[in-house]
């Protein structure tokens, strides 16, 4: 099983933003920018 965590402020952690990006590529196939 999966645990989730909520996380704010997200934009000051590169490592974070990029996850997100991949996450948003790899699932809807969009390209994000910071």
């Amino acid at each position: 099983m999966y645990n989730l965590q909520f996380v704010k402020d997200y934009k000051q952690n590169e490592q974070l933003r990029n996850s997100f990006f991949a996450l948003a590529a790899d699932t809807f196939g969009l390209e994000l920018e910071s």
